[in-house]
């Protein structure tokens, strides 16, 4: 599985990431800095509910780690 995603916006609430499997970036997470708790706002066209919400850990890691940026980034697991 291979993921792309990148920052759109970033704000002291929270973060508007841009996800797909391919280059386009059409998915939407947003990331709620507070609660620390994601949601699908717009499920990217190459990818499925389960597929978008596995990304979730993923993300997770990248922003407790500060790798998440407003630079493409892809996330590939066996």
């Amino acid at each position: 599985m291979i993921w792309n995603v990148k920052i759109i916006e970033e704000t002291k609430q929270g973060i508007v990431i841009g996800y797909s499997k391919g280059s386009s970036f059409d998915g939407i997470i947003e990331y709620d800095k507070r609660s620390e708790k994601f949601k699908v706002v717009l499920k990217a066209s190459d990818c499925d509910e389960f597929e978008s919400e596995r990304l979730f850990q993923f993300l997770y890691t990248m922003i407790s780690q500060n790798k998440l940026s407003f630079k493409a980034y892809s996330i590939r697991i066996g």
